[in-house]
């Protein structure tokens, strides 16, 4: 029980600090003058996927590579079928913004190029399936390049001329270095958590990393998507979520590849199919225009979900 109790006390921290970062990077950035639409595409979306990048770092030192993978894909996987289905189903909204659009493509692009980069051994038998240091600066490159066309796509929104920070510039660093320390202590506490939950309990790092840790690590995507419904504004965290599961791949996975080669199992195989196949079905519901549709496929990627589950627990 102990060991379980440390496993959750570890979210604390965890989320708690990407709160924190989050409102310290958005009261700092709000003094450029720049739009809300670009702090929600940027700063949010980082803010809510710095659990991800902790956790795996940590995960990157100790070459535990279970964690490094799945808690990037139960992550992206639960943001999709979980929280965006949950807006699907219950806020159906007219899909307007090109920058949403924009980035359901590269969320597409990058569970293929996820695909790719992880399978070695399909173009040369000889190889080892891993995503090397090479491959995951070719990620970064990727994230950078999306980044720049997002900036230039958003940058025609209005700035927020009468729109004051919420902290002083020192008062923000203060948070944005409070948010760092908290989120370290998170990260550290889970991995080590996990390993000691993994031993004590008899079950596989694996089940721990895509359901336990994914949906700690997206409980920031999940509690602002529910606010982001009730006040009527599901477009924009839906923009979040979906630029986060683009960090996640590519900024992510990229950086923990760069520290430390991330081995990739056949077991991890289903995981990433399953990742494709809702980054497809995602891609089909934005750019089908229909409110009725989404509400009918928000449901179908909730039970989709919980079906996975399942399977993880009980069948595989």
């Amino acid at each position: 029980m102990l060991t379980f109790f440390t496993l959750i006390l570890g979210f604390i921290p965890l989320i708690w600090g990407a709160n924190v970062l989050v409102n310290g990077c958005t009261s700092l950035v709000k003094n450029s003058k720049v739009s809300n639409w670009t702090i929600g595409l940027t700063v949010v979306a980082f803010g809510t996927s710095t659990p991800e990048i902790s956790v795996n770092l940590f995960a990157s030192f100790q070459a535990d590579n279970f964690i490094t993978m799945d808690n990037v894909l139960g992550s992206n996987i639960f943001n999709i079928a979980i929280i965006l289905g949950f807006i699907f189903f219950i806020s159906p909204f007219a899909i307007k913004s090109e920058a949403l659009k924009l980035e359901t493509i590269f969320a597409f692009l990058g569970a293929i190029v996820l695909l790719v980069v992880s399978k070695d051994r399909f173009f040369n038998n000889s190889a080892t399936n891993e995503i090397s240091r090479s491959e995951g600066i070719l990620m970064l490159i990727f994230f950078f390049v999306f980044f720049l066309i997002l900036l230039n796509t958003v940058k025609i929104a209005p700035k927020n001329d009468s729109e004051q920070s919420d902290f002083s510039k020192p008062k923000s660093i203060s948070y944005i270095i409070m948010g760092l320390i908290l989120l370290i202590s998170g990260g550290q506490l889970i991995v080590y958590s996990t390993q000691n939950f993994v031993e004590y309990f008899n079950v596989t790092e694996r089940i721990v990393a895509l359901i336990i840790i994914s949906a700690g690590t997206s409980l920031p995507e999940l509690v602002t998507a529910y606010i982001a419904s009730r006040k009527g504004t599901p477009e924009l965290i839906m923009g979040n979520i979906v630029g986060s599961n683009i960090f996640n791949i590519f900024f992510v996975l990229g950086i923990s590849s760069i520290i430390r080669d991330v081995g990739v199992w056949k077991s991890i195989n289903l995981d990433m199919i399953i990742h494709l196949i809702i980054s497809s079905l995602l891609f089909v519901f934005i750019f089908t225009n229909n409110r009725l549709f989404q509400k009918i496929n928000g449901g179908l990627l909730i039970v989709l979900y919980l079906a996975y589950v399942y399977y993880l627990l009980f069948i595989m």
